[in-house]
């Protein structure tokens, strides 16, 4: 396992939120520059959040919803 996904004390596993952008990206193509331009983010934060350096913040929720139309309690659920 690695910081993106790992195993609760549970043994259940949790994704970092940064592992399902990556995913994103994966699926649509997409590289920084792009997730720059649709989300608004600066291609720093976008890094650091699929190296899961960084936490997911209100704001990025935000912007993800509003993009993709999932909802907050989803990407919160996945920090947690």
């Amino acid at each position: 396992m690695n910081k993106l996904v790992f195993r609760s004390k549970d043994n259940e596993m949790i994704f970092h939120p940064g592992y399902l952008i990556k995913n994103i990206m994966d699926e649509e193509g997409k590289d920084t520059k792009g997730m720059v331009q649709l989300l608004g983010l600066t291609e720093k934060e976008i890094i650091a959040l699929i190296n899961a350096e960084i936490s997911i913040t209100d704001d990025m929720v935000d912007r993800i919803v509003k993009n993709y139309g999932t909802s907050k309690e989803l990407w919160k659920n996945f920090q947690n």
